[in-house]
């Protein structure tokens, strides 16, 4: 059975509320909101590659780094059906390229929640 995407955002919201009881809060926090963009972005490429929605065409993956980019564009370029998951999913590319690749990241916290927050919207919006 193929691996259920969404379950990374069990795992974050585990990270979040483990760095919200002061539980190695900064590396809880960063490491939640890579699993909270993983959820969302695999979650949202798998929905897209099986042509979920009609009168939209099916995205082909690369399984590579081009992904990252190539299916906001995909879902931008149907704005009028996915409103605006290209925009929340690109945010929480940028939340996670921060708190994976900087040494200094402020309001790890605040981070935390936004992804969380943005990975939500595109679950809902991405049945």
């Amino acid at each position: 059975m193929p691996f259920n995407w969404k379950d990374y955002k069990e795992i974050a919201d585990f990270l979040k509320e483990q760095g919200d009881n002061g539980v190695f809060s900064e590396a809880s926090y960063r490491s939640a909101v890579s699993r909270y963009y993983y959820a969302a972005f695999c979650h949202a490429r798998n929905y897209a590659r099986d042509g979920k929605e009609i009168n939209v065409p099916t995205y082909k993956p690369s399984y590579s780094g081009e992904d990252h980019r190539r299916i906001i564009e995909h879902y931008k370029n149907y704005f009028k059906v996915f409103g605006n998951v290209h925009s929340n999913l690109y945010r929480l590319l940028e939340l996670r390229g921060e708190c994976d690749y900087n040494d200094e990241v402020d309001d790890h916290a605040g981070k935390a929640t936004m992804a969380e927050s943005l990975t939500q919207s595109i679950l809902v919006k991405l049945p």
